[in-house]
């Protein structure tokens, strides 16, 4: 078994070096034949999915003099008409594999910081483009706004494409923490409480503190000198991932330490800690938090566990948790075994529905979030491990109204996932991202279920026809009535005849079933 280092185990300088060695051996294929929409120029370790056409590609080689650049990679999601036209001719291409595309319409120089982690939200009605995006930049974290959706001339004698670009607006120092010269920032994530206005900014350090910050301070400029609204010491060592109810209300985070917290968004206090299930046991630690909007008295998170120490024989579980909001406690509704490999990357679908993880083995699985039951599983389909998976959209919800203002709400355009029950893609570091998906459930047809019942008449007709046809039947089945029912009358000329099909012996009972036939 090779070992693979986490990336929460390592200096960022190592880890990035390792990645940039491995980015250098050239870009691999997909080894199940999983579509590959995208290859990057240089190490890429977050997606984010903006809009409903657009995604953004974090990544590069760091402070060191590799040559590989660091930048944050605006591609425009679309369909190839030639990949189309393709495969309209071909039905078993169209069922198995999406045309999908995607091209490069803006590249952010983030000079000599890669981008490790990052965050991306709406401000404003979503047809207007504009997004407020927030990148960990070692122990800074830089905040970038796009103006709205432009159309660009990638390439000449091309059409132009919808593109989405950004403007650097802020920095917040987010670790006061130094590893071997480098201040590391582990996580960011935005408050979606209100779609369209974030009002705070979630940031977890290597320092092991959780810091809280105003968005509408930071969206004024980079001249002033900003503090956050609440800082927690939540952790000894690494806070390795945090995530935010959709209310706004909590805030839950995972440390390297093994201990996970609970705490009140609002004021900081620690609610409470997540202990492990019974069925995972001692030897497993949670590696990634997800909250959902399943759940209406209750708030409903995903929690995805990983062995503490690495063994032969790989196996990481998932848990389906309730926190109750009234006894502020936490209890788990489901757990089940994931897979049998170490899981690197969680993400929830926005309808709650689904989730999906990425592997160290380079895997990439979607899964029913009411049941854990897995949907989709790919083996290996990257050749190194995933740093991230994200959904796509199904419906185009940026999309402006045609005539009249009051119709933004009541309509929706089909989106790039539209033809599938649910999509992903997913990166990695062998510097490809691949698109995933769970085909809708396949129902059977009205004339299909005609031709069936039609079989079924056919096959009771003739099997009593079969039993009609044998006279000593017939006599046994009206002897055997006159004397039950004492009906003489059963050999005159009537509307119905009893038949008796077949006696069933056993040791202990005699079964006689009877049809009634209509002779008329």
């Amino acid at each position: 078994m090779t070992s693979v280092y986490v990336k929460g185990d390592l200096p960022q300088s190592i880890f990035q070096l390792i990645l940039v060695r491995v980015s250098l051996m050239g870009n691999s294929a997909s080894r199940d034949g999983a579509p590959v929409i995208a290859r990057c120029s240089s190490p890429a370790y977050c997606v984010q999915v903006v809009g409903s056409r657009h995604i953004l590609l974090g990544g590069g080689g760091g402070a060191s003099k590799t040559g590989v650049p660091n930048n944050i990679q605006t591609l425009l999601l679309s369909f190839d008409p030639k990949l189309l036209a393709v495969a309209a001719g071909n039905s078993s291409q169209t069922s198995e594999r999406l045309p999908l595309v995607t091209e490069v319409t803006n590249s952010l120089e983030t000079g000599p910081f890669a981008t490790m982690n990052m965050d991306c939200v709406l401000l404003g009605p979503s047809e207007l483009g504009k997004y407020l995006l927030a990148a960990g930049h070692d122990e800074y974290c830089d905040l970038y706004e796009s103006k709205g959706f432009s159309l660009l001339k990638v390439k000449e004698n091309e059409q132009p494409q919808l593109a989405l670009s950004f403007e650097k607006i802020s920095r917040i120092i987010s670790d006061e923490k130094s590893i071997n010269g480098y201040q590391v920032k582990k996580t960011v994530r935005f408050d979606r409480s209100v779609e369209g206005q974030p009002q705070r900014l979630y940031t977890g350090g290597a320092d092991g503190c959780i810091r809280i910050w105003d968005v509408e301070t930071l969206r004024q400029g980079c001249t002033l000198k900003h503090t956050p609204l609440i800082k927690i010491e939540a952790h000894q060592g690494d806070v390795d991932d945090l995530d935010i109810s959709p209310n706004g209300k909590l805030c839950i985070s995972v440390g390297h330490d093994t201990s996970v917290y609970v705490w009140n968004a609002v004021n900081g206090r620690k609610i409470c800690s997540l202990p492990v299930p019974n069925e995972i046991g001692a030897d497993f630690r949670v590696r990634s938090v997800r909250f959902t909007i399943l759940g209406s008295k209750n708030t409903i998170f995903l929690a995805t566990y990983n062995q503490i120490r690495l063994a032969k024989k790989a196996v990481s579980y998932v848990a389906l948790w309730a926190f109750s909001n009234e006894r502020d406690v936490c209890r788990p509704i489901l757990v089940r075994e994931a897979c049998k490999e170490t899981i690197s990357a969680l993400t929830v679908s926005g309808c709650g529905n689904f989730f999906a993880v990425g592997t160290m083995d380079g895997s990439v699985g979607i899964y029913d979030t009411h049941e854990l039951k897995l949907l989709h599983f790919v083996q290996k389909t990257h050749a190194i491990f995933v740093t991230a998976v994200e959904f796509l959209p199904q419906k185009t919800y940026d999309f402006g109204p045609l005539s009249d203002e009051n119709e933004r709400q009541c309509s929706h355009y089909p989106g790039v996932a539209s033809e599938y029950r649910t999509a992903v893609i997913s990166l990695s570091a062998d510097q490809t991202v691949q698109f995933h998906a769970v085909p809708f459930l396949k129902q059977t047809s009205f004339t299909s279920f005609l031709c069936k019942l039609s079989l079924l008449a056919f096959f009771l007709y003739y099997t009593v026809w079969y039993l009609c046809d044998r006279p000593k039947k017939l006599n046994l089945s009206i002897n055997f009535y006159q004397t039950v029912f004492r009906c003489p009358d059963i050999k005159n000329e009537g509307l119905h005849r009893l038949f008796l099909c077949y006696s069933e012996m056993s040791s202990s009972f005699e079964e006689c079933r009877y049809f009634a036939v209509d002779l008329v």
